[in-house]
């Protein structure tokens, strides 16, 4: 049986139904050709119908790091897999800001 990790579909469709609407998830597309290349969802914008939107995150390329967060194209194109999900339990320690 497959898991939502190993099906590539829109990036809307993978992170529907995660924690946080997917921030922290790391997504690439399947036609990504060099290793350490992702994106981590940094934040999303979904329409009514929660299959458009906007998603915005930090991209590695080739390990790495961009330092500005970007708007992510392509989300609709039906390769987007999922690199990694973030442990929850400490995800808000590691993100949250301080006021």
């Amino acid at each position: 049986k497959l898991s939502i990790m190993d099906k590539s579909t829109t990036i809307f469709r993978l992170l529907n139904g995660l924690r946080y609407f997917g921030a922290g998830v790391k997504v690439k597309r399947s036609i990504y050709k060099f290793p350490n290349t992702y994106w981590t969802i940094t934040r999303v914008i979904l329409s009514k119908d929660q299959n458009h939107g906007k998603v915005y995150g930090i991209l590695t390329w080739n390990g790495r790091h961009q330092s500005k967060e970007s708007k992510i194209g392509a989300s609709l194109k039906p390769d987007w897999l999922i690199v990694d999900i973030p442990n929850y339990k400490t995800f808000l320690n590691k993100t949250s800001l301080e006021i």
